[in-house]
């Protein structure tokens, strides 16, 4: 049953394409066939004109287009032809433009307002024309663009798919993670170093590298390595650089703000020495007040921006009591 009926979904479909050709060629067939009755009726009206045209300048007046017409014969053919030939000024007001007989007939001023009606019209065609240059070039060019987008994401995927496959073969237990010791033996590899410079990736220094892959945890996830290894990939970006540059401007604004508190530290640290006379590590209200009593030590204390005005209050500030 399953045979006889691809059979004849097989047989259907045959039949139907040839339908579709015969249907395709009939249509082509009466386009032609339209194009040639419409070749062949212009060229009997271009016949009439010839025959019309007695002085042959190329143009029909309306005294040889009524002189053609008593003519019974080209009367006959122009009749063929399916024209009303009945009324003969309205037929040859119909196929006059008039804008000729005005301008040579009552005054060539006439001229100006169809030379400015015939520019206006070229100028919008060529505008138009321009138009739908313009738009299949935009089209063109989004078409490029969202080739190149294909083409970048194609190829890095093709690209984290080959570090997918130097982390499987680095893999050695098969567990999912590389440890240095894997990597290290990786790189032994010669295929596999080769592999890895291939992909553009700085393989001279194996600890630096695998630092940079990990994490802190002294493993390497396939994700990591993956996503860390793309980072690595060629050359150092400027959006990397300035990252580096501003981690690096921070760290030096609390490198200094820690540098400053150590120093304010130690300098309370160096007040507390002077006022602790007998060495005992405490200071007790007597030692403070007497310290105070020390111009020098006074005046150091107040470059620490301390307020000294107050000894007791200084004291119990200080004093857990």
């Amino acid at each position: 049953s399953g045979v006889v009926f691809a059979m004849f979904r097989i047989i259907t479909a045959l039949f139907l394409k040839d339908t579709l050709s015969i249907a395709q060629a009939d249509a082509d067939m009466v386009i032609h066939d339209k194009m040639r009755e419409k070749s062949s009726y212009a060229r009997k009206l271009s016949d009439f004109f010839l025959a019309t045209d007695t002085d042959g300048n190329g143009l029909v007046t309306l005294e040889e287009f009524e002189a053609a017409l008593e003519d019974e014969r080209l009367l006959t053919y122009l009749g063929s032809l399916e024209i009303d030939v009945s009324e003969t000024r309205s037929l040859f007001d119909m196929l006059d433009d008039g804008a000729r007989r005005l301008v040579e007939d009552v005054s060539p001023l006439y001229s100006l307002p169809f030379i400015f009606y015939i520019s206006g019209v070229v100028f919008a065609m060529f505008r138009i024309i321009t138009a739908l240059f313009l738009k299949d070039t935009l089209s063109i060019a989004q078409a490029d663009a969202d080739m190149v987008i294909q083409d970048k994401m194609r190829e890095k995927s093709s690209y984290a798919q080959k570090l997918a496959d130097f982390f499987l073969a680095a893999d050695a237990s098969g567990d999912g993670i590389v440890t240095l010791e894997e990597f290290e033996a990786a790189l032994e590899d010669e295929r596999l170093l080769t592999y890895l410079g291939s992909l553009e990736l700085d393989v001279s220094q194996t600890r630096s590298l695998f630092d940079m892959l990990d994490d802190g945890d002294e493993q390497v996830s396939v994700e990591e390595f993956v996503k860390g290894a793309m980072r690595l990939k060629g050359q150092a970006r400027s959006q990397d650089v300035v990252a580096v540059m501003h981690d690096c401007s921070l760290i030096i604004v609390i490198h200094d703000k820690m540098r400053e508190k150590s120093s304010y530290a130690r300098k309370l640290s160096d007040f507390f020495l002077a006022t602790d006379t007998d060495g005992n590590g405490l200071v007790t209200l007597e030692e403070f007040e007497a310290a105070l009593e020390d111009e020098r030590l006074l005046t150091y204390l107040g470059s620490l921006e301390i307020d000294v005005s107050e000894t007791r209050s200084l004291f119990d500030m200080l004093d857990d009591g």
